[in-house]
C-alpha cells in the first residue's frame, strides 16, 4: 500500500516550513500502474525530490516530463501530475513570504509553474538539492533539511505561529504597510511576498478551513454545508460550491468523498 507521512517543522521552522511529506508508493507490492496527484489550488511553495520512479507535469505520459528536483510556486488553479508507475517522493511545503526572504525567488513568475531547482535556485540549494537525492533514507533527509533550512532561516526570521494561522499572521505583520503605502501599493507587496493577491490567498485559506470542518463534521455524522459556508467565511453555500469547483476541480461533496477514499486525492488527506 502506498505510505505517505507528513511531518511538522520544530518550532525553529515556523513561519518557514508547513510540513515535510514523505511518499512512497514502491514499497509492499503496491501496483505497477500508472497514477494521478491532484493539487488543489494554494499558496504554498514547494521543492519535490524524486528519489525513485517518475513524473509528468500533467494527466498522462504526453505530458512533459519533470525533473528529479522542482520548485513549484504558488497555484491559482488545481493541477494533476501523472506517474506512470510507482514513485518515492519527497516534498518540503513553504510559507510563500519565507520562501521569497530565503531564495529571493521572484514569486509572481513562479505561479502556477514547475521548475528545475537548478534552473531557478543558487549554489547552497543545488548543493543541497544534489546531497538530499544521494541520502540514506526519508529519516536522513528530514534531518538535512532542518540543518540546511535552519541556515537559511535567519534568526531575525523570528518564530512565528504554524499552520492556518499564517494569513492572519502575514496581515497583522503588513498592517503598518499596508497604513502606510496605501491600498495599491499594499497588494503589489503582497504579490511581491507571496506570489498572489491578498484576495487569492484568503480564497484557498477558506477552502482549507471548509474542508477541514467538513471532514470533522462528517465523522461526527453532522455534516451540513450551510453551516461550513457560513463558519469558512463563504456569502452563502452556492458561494462556497462555485469556489471549491474553481480552486479544486469538484464539487465540494465530491471532493470530501475523494479526499477520504481516492488515492489520487492523497495530497488532500495532508491537510490538518
Amino acid at each position: 500500500m502506498p505510505e505517505t507521512h507528513v511531518i511538522l517543522p520544530p518550532a525553529a521552522l515556523h513561519g518557514c516550513v508547513r510540513a515535510f511529506i514523505a511518499r512512497d508508493t514502491t514499497q509492499g507490492g503496491a501496483p505497477s500502474t500508472p497514477a494521478l496527484n491532484h493539487f488543489p489550488a494554494a499558496p504554498f511553495c514547494a521543492v519535490t525530490w524524486f528519489i525513485d520512479g517518475r513524473a509528468h507535469d500533467g494527466d498522462s505520459d504526453a505530458a512533459p516530463p519533470m525533473d528529479r528536483v522542482v520548485v513549484s510556486g504558488p497555484l491559482s488553479r488545481p493541477r494533476v501530475t501523472w506517474n506512470p508507475g510507482p514513485v518515492h517522493a519527497f516534498m518540503v511545503i513553504f510559507y510563500p513570504d519565507a520562501f521569497h526572504a530565503m531564495t529571493g525567488a521572484a514569486l509572481p513568475a513562479m505561479a502556477d509553474r514547475l521548475v528545475p531547482l537548478h534552473a531557478v535556485l543558487g549554489s547552497p540549494w543545488q548543493a543541497f538539492a544534489d546531497a538530499m537525492l544521494a541520502a540514506g533514507g526519508d529519516g536522513e533527509r528530514l534531518r538535512m533539511a532542518d540543518a540546511f533550512l535552519r541556515t537559511q532561516w535567519q534568526p531575525a526570521h523570528h518564530a512565528e505561529p504554524h499552520g492556518a494561522s499564517w494569513l492572519r499572521t502575514l496581515r497583522q505583520r503588513l498592517a503598518g504597510v499596508q497604513r502606510a503605502i496605501g491600498e495599491r501599493q499594499f497588494e503589489r507587496k503582497v504579490k511581491q511576498l507571496t506570489g498572489q493577491s491578498m484576495r487569492a490567498l484568503r480564497g484557498t485559506d477558506r477552502l482549507e478551513a471548509a474542508l477541514l470542518q467538513a471532514r470533522a463534521l462528517a465523522g461526527d455524522g453532522a455534516l451540513d454545508w450551510s453551516r461550513v459556508a457560513g463558519d469558512a467565511g463563504y456569502a452563502d453555500q452556492p458561494h462556497l460550491c462555485r469556489e471549491v469547483r474553481r480552486l479544486a476541480g469538484v464539487a465540494p461533496g465530491e471532493l470530501l468523498r475523494r479526499s477520504s477514499e481516492d488515492d489520487d486525492y492523497w495530497l488532500y488527506r495532508c491537510w490538518r
